[in-house]
């Protein structure tokens, strides 16, 4: 797989792409890269755990090098079909002429298939009225996705939390020119409800640590906003 040739074309599609008009100039490629990094990051933290190794203890055998690799770029191409929708479904078409010559065909097929279903998170009533409207395109439910498509949602849904979350908050307030104190209630009338939603959409503990450390610095965050917007000094608890 040529990694550089595929992070070019990446750069090259998506780098002045919003996902939606309330998001920043070149979200789909930010959101991208973030999302193919976790996704990498992920992966090891789950072979470290099955390995009992030590944090950071881990060789990387050549056969999960090429999964970190298919994890990485459907990261980056996740969403480069957005604004058509179903986006994992053109995405992945789109994807595949995109990197058409810069990966084995058993490769392009792997990261096609990520890109495919990584928004297939819904609840299994949700999902099988999904499946009557689709002709039964998605999986029942998350037992029958591999680990490299679970990997994939956690990680796109977990990039939508933290300082890339407060960073869109603002970016959205901004479009929708909410002052201040009315962005800081919108927070906690809109966002806090979402992480308790988010959270039980994700597929790994170790993702769910990582979402907690986030909504806690996000919520922190706001509090203190709060505060400081009226003048008053934060004090940390």
């Amino acid at each position: 797989m040529d990694i550089q040739a595929i992070s070019e074309a990446a750069q090259h599609l998506m780098q002045l792409r919003k996902s939606h008009r309330k998001a920043e100039l070149g979200h789909i490629y930010y959101h991208g890269q973030r999302v193919g990094n976790l996704a990498v990051r992920l992966h090891r933290e789950l072979l470290r755990q099955e390995r009992g190794c030590q944090a950071g203890g881990i060789d990387i055998p050549q056969e999960d090098t090429t999964q970190e690799d298919i994890l990485r770029v459907a990261g980056w191409f996740h969403d480069v079909g957005k604004g058509i929708e179903p986006h994992p479904v053109y995405g992945a078409v789109l994807a595949r002429e995109a990197l058409a010559g810069y990966a084995a065909p058993e490769e392009l097929d792997a990261i096609c298939e990520l890109i495919h279903f990584h928004a297939a998170r819904r609840r299994p009533e949700e999902e099988n009225a999904a499946n009557a409207a689709a002709d039964n395109a998605w999986p029942r439910w998350r037992e029958d996705f591999s680990d490299g498509i679970q990997i994939l949602q956690d990680a796109d849904l977990l990039d939508h939390f933290g300082t890339a979350g407060i960073a869109h908050s603002f970016f959205s307030a901004s479009f929708s020119e909410r002052r201040p104190a009315e962005q800081i209630a919108h927070f906690f009338e809109t966002a806090v409800p979402l992480h308790e939603k988010s959270m039980e959409r994700l597929n790994y503990s170790v993702s769910k640590a990582i979402m907690q450390e986030r909504v806690a610095f996000e919520e922190n965050f706001f509090r203190r906003f709060r505060t400081e917007a009226q003048g008053e000094v934060w004090t940390a608890p």
